[in-house]
């Protein structure tokens, strides 16, 4: 998958690949928890669309991607989000950020905090133990 995002404070057309290994559009497929299930012939997949907004700034997707349901949306969101932030310099401007998903009628679908993209990727912190009082 390849989202075309345009940057408001350059004005330039950001391309960001997302690897996937049929792009979404088999006809089956899983969703978060796991269940497969088939998508019928014939049915158009819904077209969601990216934008990720940091702080007044938005990036506007200006072409959406095909995806199977909003299930599948999070999980793109997710590759996007750490797509983005594999760029240190973009680090830092971006952890304050969200992905706001919309529908093709411009409905908010789910939005998605940067840091909460990331926050399994921290390492846990050692617990430590209480010595037992005698």
């Amino acid at each position: 998958m390849t989202f075309v995002v345009l940057d408001p404070q350059t004005g330039q057309r950001i391309e960001i690949g997302i690897a996937s290994s049929d792009g979404g559009t088999g006809p089956v497929a899983t969703d978060r928890a796991g269940r497969a299930f088939v998508r019928p012939e014939g049915f158009p997949m819904p077209r969601y669309f990216f934008n990720t907004h940091i702080g007044e700034d938005v990036i506007t997707d200006l072409n959406g991607e095909e995806l199977r349901d909003p299930d599948h949306a999070w999980e793109a969101s997710r590759s996007i989000i750490r797509a983005m932030m594999d760029d240190p310099k973009n680090q830092d401007r971006l952890l304050a950020a969200s992905l706001v998903v919309t529908d093709e009628a411009g409905e908010v679908v789910l939005e998605f905090p940067f840091a909460e993209a990331l926050a399994g990727d921290a390492p846990e912190e050692p617990r430590h133990e209480m010595p037992n009082a005698h």
